[in-house]
């Protein structure tokens, strides 16, 4: 994956945490503030690869745990 690839997933995947935070809280997608994933872009660029990588390890797993937990809670 590509530096610029690399951000992109980031910064789609902060976007898909925000909104599933606003659905937690109100029930209801919370729309992410207006040029949200171009300025998360910005910050982004100016970081190291190990920065990205590690980042993005970690959004990752801040998307597929919450699914793992409700996967395993409407299995029991």
């Amino acid at each position: 994956m590509t530096r610029e690839e690399m951000i992109t997933e980031i910064t789609r995947m902060d976007t898909a945490i925000y909104r599933r935070s606003g659905l937690n809280i109100d029930r209801k997608y919370r729309r992410e503030p207006r040029h949200y994933r171009m300025l998360l872009s910005k910050i982004y660029k100016k970081l190291e690869d190990f920065e990205l990588k590690y980042l993005y390890e970690t959004k990752k797993a801040q998307l597929v745990e919450p699914i793992l937990n409700h996967e395993q809670t409407n299995t029991k």
